[in-house]
């Protein structure tokens, strides 16, 4: 393990940068945050960034696991995995798959301590990789159990391929075609730098198609942008968590907000207010968990 340092750092974090084994022998770089001067085991976050798996590394998520670590003391693990379209699906689901089950199975290493609390975060594409994951650990009844999972903004299905029963609740692609950030040409032609035509039915691509459905996943925290492409399937997933399965769910819109707007302009009142949101629906999700 290799300790990082860099000028963005928090007084109070500790950083350290590692390489976790994956399927094929291989190894992703992931990076460690745990609150410094602490002999406290804090619960477990584990982090997939977005990028339409393409783009996108540790850096994205590095200071919001600082801010984590600080706010809630949480002991993090920010994953990277390898991208399009060098390495194509399903190459970053296992990734992200084997990542998470490694941080689970080793939190004891880092001071985590997922009974805590154990909650998987993902953006964007990274949220698509996020809910597979869950549903993943979910089929296979695996230990430690998630507590909580946090969606920010997240594609759960192709455009192509929605199925009957939400395709009246599904006009963003339509809607927000030629939105700002993200437009439909530009997400369909990263979809198809990852995933091939063949694949994007695959449940590992289009979780909305989870053959064995959405129930026993945990409590689920939600942010959606109302300019966004993404935006209706992110609603409907979490009225079916809500409605269908009686999972608990809090979820945040932001109208008028195109797809990653906090990222893009994080001095706007809107992106501040996304920041502090987000930290609230961290306490939400490990409240939940306390009083489970």
């Amino acid at each position: 393990m290799k300790a990082a340092a860099r000028k963005e750092d928090l007084p109070g974090v500790k950083k350290t940068d590692i390489e976790i084994p994956v399927k094929d022998g291989d190894t992703i770089p992931a990076r460690m945050y745990e609150k410094q001067d602490s002999y406290e085991a804090g619960p477990l976050a584990v982090l997939i960034h977005g990028g339409g798996w393409c783009l996108g590394g540790l850096e994205g998520d590095d200071v919001v696991a600082q801010r984590m670590v600080l706010r809630l003391g949480v002991t993090c693990v920010n994953l990277d995995y390898r991208l399009a379209p060098e390495h194509k699906f399903p190459t970053a689901v296992y990734d992200c798959f084997h990542g998470t089950n490694w941080a689970a199975q080793n939190a004891s290493r880092f001071k985590a301590d997922p009974s805590r609390g154990f909650i998987l975060v993902g953006a964007s594409a990274g949220g698509s990789l996020a809910t597979v994951v869950a549903l993943m650990r979910r089929d296979a009844d695996m230990q430690p159990p998630l507590t909580g999972l946090h969606l920010l903004f997240p594609t759960l299905v192709h455009p192509d391929h929605v199925p009957e029963q939400y395709k009246a609740d599904c006009r963003s692609w339509e809607q927000n075609k030629d939105a700002p950030i993200m437009q439909a040409s530009v997400l369909r032609m990263v979809m198809d730098y990852y995933v091939a035509e063949e694949d994007r039915q695959n449940p590992l691509f289009s979780p909305l198609l989870w053959p064995s459905g959405h129930g026993r996943l945990p409590p689920c925290f939600l942010q959606i942008c109302g300019v966004d492409l993404l935006r209706d399937e992110g609603l409907v997933f979490e009225r079916v968590l809500r409605t269908s399965y009686g999972t608990p769910t809090r979820l945040n819109v932001y109208p008028g907000m195109p797809h990653g707007f906090s990222g893009m302009l994080p001095k706007m009142e809107t992106s501040k207010q996304f920041e502090k949101d987000r930290m609230t629906g961290y306490d939400w999700l490990l409240s939940r968990r306390r009083a489970s």
